[in-house]
């Protein structure tokens, strides 16, 4: 049961590091092409998607993928294939929220007194977007991830149900609905030690990316 409680919580962590890889790379691309096509279908993408519930995201992404297409099997554990669509379901809100603060974070730094000090001394566009406004407008995208991850590790029942995954969201409901204590406190036990871990982690990231912290 350990073994298994760790396996969950490694995907979802897998599941909220692609969706943060995502989220910041089309965060960029929108920044960095501000008015164009590409900005446009990527806030327009990124309202949509947190906008929809998950639970009708999946049953859309089972009728389309799994009964019209049948490109991926509709529930259940059959490889690596049944992976695909929970863990795209599961990442798409945090993706969204991820790229929406990406792109707000940078163009609040490109508009500070020494980028524009920068185009003064002659510094491209691409230059100063990838070695001086990501750095510093990383800092409240890596707090917005650490409270999604966290959300992830609550937030999965529905999409679990769906799918009829075996996840850790509907482990702990079947142990709360059995009254099996031992499960529950395990399960309690693993998730707050987590959240803690993931608190720290999100601190020593924000030393790493602003060694200015380290000193405050």
């Amino acid at each position: 049961m350990l073994s298994s409680l760790t396996r969950r919580i490694i995907a979802i962590n897998l599941v909220g590091l692609l969706a943060l890889v995502i989220g910041v790379t089309l965060g960029v691309i929108s920044a960095y092409f501000r008015g164009g096509w590409a900005d446009r279908i990527i806030r327009t993408t990124a309202v949509l998607l947190q906008s929809m519930p998950n639970f009708w995201i999946a049953i859309m992404a089972i009728l389309l993928f799994a009964v019209m297409l049948g490109w991926l099997p509709t529930s259940g554990r059959r490889g690596l294939s049944s992976l695909i669509m929970p863990a795209a379901t599961l990442m798409l809100f945090p993706l969204a929220a991820i790229m929406r603060m990406t792109r707000t974070s940078i163009l609040e730094t490109i508009e500070s007194d020494y980028v524009k000090f920068l185009r003064i001394k002659g510094v491209s566009e691409g230059r100063i977007l990838r070695r001086h406004a990501l750095r510093n407008a990383l800092i409240p995208v890596i707090a917005l991830s650490g409270l999604q991850l966290g959300n992830l590790m609550g937030g999965t029942v529905i999409t679990e149900t769906i799918f009829n995954w075996p996840g850790l969201g509907s482990l702990m409901i079947e142990s709360f609905v059995s009254r099996d204590y031992p499960v529950i406190q395990v399960g309690v036990l693993m998730i707050s030690t987590f959240l803690i871990l993931l608190n720290l982690v999100v601190d020593l990231l924000f030393c790493v990316v602003d060694p200015r912290i380290r000193y405050a």
